[in-house]
């Protein structure tokens, strides 16, 4: 009698005891899928500001980006800093005050330094005492050879390193709005960043190019840099009240955006033929 009831226990506990832990495994399958749903969401949410915050102020790839991804990414970007610096900075950005001096476009030598992307040396000791020290306070500054960078022109020429069987173009492409931010950036190469750009797009498709002073205290980089732009037409200037970091720069610059596309670029770049 006795060996009767331990069987029918037995019994029992083998079949309740898998029951159970099927149902545990189900429930904890469930949980997993709800989880990874919302990691999914919050991923395509995120993904711009990911990419962006990848890309460091000393260099990386271009991202290009839709607009609506933009949308999504200040929806879910809660900073009352970030808004305040829209609100105070960037609402007049299109509706600059007259400024004076065009800039001097420079008739440079098809041969000269760095054309055609060529590589271009100066022996230092051979350098003036005087030449010397601008060659060693571009070192120090700027942590490149500035001295170099200066004497290559702002519209120097470069390969076209286009495949040929890839040069063939949709005819109706969308516009491209140019974000560009900057920190006590060198002079020239900047200008040779935004010259890039415009002498190798083709207007319909440049919208404008807006650059982002992420709060530069170098001379050059105010008025002279508003008096330089303002006869391009197409570029205009944000400036931020504080030192504001690169993602927030930015978004400052993408908020008011009027193309199609936002391409974010360095400030130390060049656009090459057929970008």
């Amino acid at each position: 009698m006795m060996n009767m009831k331990v069987r029918r226990l037995v019994f029992r506990l083998v079949v309740i005891i898998p029951f159970i832990w099927l149902i545990i495994i189900l429930a904890v399958l469930q949980t997993g899928d709800n989880n990874k749903n919302t990691i999914n969401e919050n991923q395509q949410v995120h993904r711009a500001g990911r990419d962006a915050d990848n890309i460091d102020a000393f260099g990386g790839a271009d991202i290009k980006i839709r607009k609506p991804n933009i949308e999504k990414l200040f929806n879910n970007f809660n900073n009352q800093s970030v808004s305040s610096v829209l609100n105070d900075n960037v609402r007049a950005v299109h509706d600059k005050h007259e400024q004076v001096a065009a800039p001097q476009i420079d008739k440079h030598d098809i041969n000269g330094p760095g054309e055609m992307g060529k590589p271009f040396e100066v022996d230092k000791e051979k350098l003036s005492p005087e030449e010397r020290q601008k060659y060693d306070k571009g070192f120090q500054e700027n942590a490149f050879n500035q001295y170099i960078s200066d004497m290559i022109s702002i519209h120097r020429s470069l390969p076209d390193v286009r495949d040929p069987g890839k040069m063939q173009y949709l005819d109706n492409l969308p516009s491209a709005s140019v974000v560009m931010c900057f920190h006590n950036e060198a002079w020239n190469v900047l200008l040779r960043s935004i010259h890039s750009i415009i002498d190798r797009t083709q207007p319909n498709l440049l919208k404008e190019i807006i650059l982002v002073d992420d709060f530069s205290d170098m001379d050059h980089l105010k008025k002279p840099l508003d008096d330089y732009v303002a006869p391009l037409k197409k570029v205009f200037i944000v400036r931020q009240p504080k030192r504001e970091g690169l993602i927030r720069s930015r978004l400052a610059g993408a908020k008011i955006v009027k193309g199609d596309v936002i391409v974010f670029l360095d400030s130390h770049i060049e656009a090459t033929e057929g970008i």
